[in-house]
C-alpha cells in the first residue's frame, strides 16, 4: 500500500479534468492510468465549480479505481477505490476522471469519479460514483445509487441532479430529476421529455 500510495504522491496532478476519458497519462506499475484533479474543476454542464478538494485517481486492472483526498493545505483526508460498471472492453474512453460539485446542496462540494463511457444503442452513457461529503465525520461516504444516473448534471436553480438519455426515436431525451437521499439512495421527483 505504501507503495502505491508513494507512485500516486510523485505523479501530483496531471490536468484538470473536463469529461470522462480527457487527459490522461500512462505511468505506475503495471501500466496503470493516474488521473488527478485540481481544486478547480471542470464538469458536466451545470455544475458549479469545485471549492476545496484535491484528488489523485488510479486506475488498475482495468476495472477499479482508488484515490487520494486531500484538503485544500494537502492533507490526507481519505483513501476511496470503486469499480466500473459493465464491461470495460466496450468502453469508449477510459475511466477514472474526477468531477466536484455539491449533489447533493448542502453547502459542502462533494467528489464524483467517472465510470466510463459506454454505447448503449445509439447513444453513449456515462455514470459516476458519488463520494459525498459529510461535514459532522470530516469523511466522504459513497453514495450507492448515484451511478445509476445516466449522464448525471447538476441543476443548482431548482437543486436537483437529472439523469437522461436519448430515446429509440433519436431525437427525444428523457429526463429525471433525483433528490439524493443520506441513505444512499435517490428519490425521483419528476420526469420529462425534450426533442
Amino acid at each position: 500500500m505504501k507503495k502505491v500510495l508513494l507512485s500516486i504522491a510523485i505523479v501530483g496532478v496531471v490536468a484538470t479534468m473536463v469529461s470522462c476519458g480527457s487527459k490522461t497519462a500512462k505511468g505506475g506499475d503495471n501500466d496503470s492510468t493516474i488521473v488527478a484533479d485540481s481544486t478547480v474543476a471542470s464538469a458536466p454542464e451545470g455544475a458549479p465549480a469545485a471549492e476545496e478538494w484535491d484528488i489523485s485517481v488510479r486506475i488498475y486492472d482495468e476495472v477499479m479505481y482508488e484515490g487520494i483526498i486531500r484538503d485544500a493545505n494537502g492533507n490526507d483526508i481519505m483513501l476511496i477505490g470503486g469499480n466500473t460498471v459493465d464491461y470495460p472492453k466496450d468502453m469508449l474512453e477510459t475511466f477514472g476522471n474526477v468531477w466536484q460539485a455539491d449533489v447533493n446542496f448542502d453547502g459542502h462540494t462533494d467528489i464524483m469519479i467517472c465510470l466510463g463511457k459506454m454505447p448503449a444503442s445509439d447513444q453513449t452513457i456515462t455514470n459516476y460514483d458519488a463520494w459525498i461529503y459529510n461535514p459532522k465525520t470530516g469523511k466522504f461516504y459513497n453514495h450507492r445509487d448515484f451511478r445509476d444516473i445516466s449522464n448525471p448534471e447538476v441543476d443548482t436553480i431548482n437543486k436537483y441532479v437529472t439523469g437522461h438519455y436519448l430515446l429509440r426515436d433519436g431525437k427525444t431525451k428523457q429526463y429525471f430529476a433525483y433528490a439524493l437521499q443520506e441513505d444512499g439512495t435517490q428519490k425521483k421527483l419528476k420526469e420529462w421529455q425534450e426533442k
